[in-house]
């Protein structure tokens, strides 16, 4: 899937299986027992939380669209979800400029500042979970 030419296109990735396609297991094997038993998620992110109606039910889903597949998983609700909260918050004019540096601090994390797109790697297995969006099918068109 063009996922693969994603990760291995020079950018860094600091996911185990990332690590192993950029061969920086060759050089330090070590670093790599010292991994072998780090946590994996387990799901995707899902739908909302029950209780999220209206503004944050369509930021969350907005959100979770624009999250390069395999970065967020379900073990990453909760910066999901805060994030969500801060946006809201943010949209409706009431934010504080702390709160807006946990906006910038919290996309940062997900990737989603140009600054730290390449310091955020996706999980191969996860993204080919994950449903195509509009952005896959025109990566995956044929050109005419």
């Amino acid at each position: 899937m063009c996922y693969a030419m994603f990760i291995t296109s020079g950018l860094p990735v600091n996911r185990p299986h990332g690590r192993e396609i950029r061969g920086s297991f060759l050089k330090h094997p070590e670093r790599k027992r010292a991994r072998a038993q780090e946590p994996r998620p387990t799901g995707t992110i899902g739908q909302p939380p029950p209780r999220f109606r209206g503004m944050r039910r369509a930021i969350w889903l907005e959100l979770v669209a624009i999250i390069p597949a395999g970065v967020a998983a379900d073990c990453d609700r909760w910066a999901v979800e805060l994030l969500v909260c801060r946006m809201s918050k943010f949209r409706s004019g009431r934010a504080k400029s702390s709160e807006a540096k946990q906006i910038e601090s919290l996309l940062g994390k997900m990737g989603l500042t140009p600054a730290d797109r390449s310091r955020v790697s996706a999980d191969l297995a996860d993204s080919l979970k994950r449903a195509p969006n509009a952005w896959d099918r025109l990566l995956t068109q044929k050109p005419q």
